[in-house]
């Protein structure tokens, strides 16, 4: 059904030129919006990872855990912003495999994004992130795990 109505169109567009005018002027209008919504949004995520300054984003009480193949990682995280609503935040998540105290492999290391509730200024959320580590990954010692928070992101 859509095609017959695009060939509709192309065929006014062919025989009036009035038409084609009108269609060339909507389909300008149309990418022009488009570019506007792409860059807006481009613009406000940006800005986002600017709000609020990792110094005042406090993790308290994070816990690693097995589930199933993998981990998970529970915590708190506290806005200590006093302007801005913490939106999401991304940890660089460190595993490494150690024999000894001083031989030690890192075998998983990745930025792991954590959505949490909003959470405004002066206040603090509890958050889980899943899936951490691979399925593959077999400890030849003990785990060792630490973490950075590398990204802050922010709304107003």
């Amino acid at each position: 059904m859509e095609w017959l109505f695009l060939l509709g169109v192309l065929v006014c567009a062919i025989v009036f030129p009035k038409f084609r005018k009108v269609l060339i002027v909507l389909a300008a209008l149309l990418a022009g919006l488009i570019a506007y919504v792409v860059i807006s949004s481009n613009v406000e995520e940006s800005e986002s990872k600017n709000r609020i300054p990792p110094r005042e984003v406090e993790l308290l009480d994070l816990r690693l855990f097995r589930s199933g193949s993998t981990y998970d990682l529970q915590g708190r995280v506290r806005n200590r912003s006093s302007k801005y609503t913490l939106s999401g935040f991304t940890l660089q998540v460190t595993l490494e495999d150690c024999v000894d105290e001083n031989t030690c492999d890192v075998v998983y290391q990745k930025g792991e994004s954590a959505f949490t509730d909003a959470v405004p200024p002066g206040q603090a959320r509890d958050f889980q992130i899943t899936g951490i580590g691979d399925y593959e990954m077999r400890l030849k010692g003990s785990l060792k795990w630490h973490y950075a928070l590398t990204e802050v992101r922010a709304r107003e």
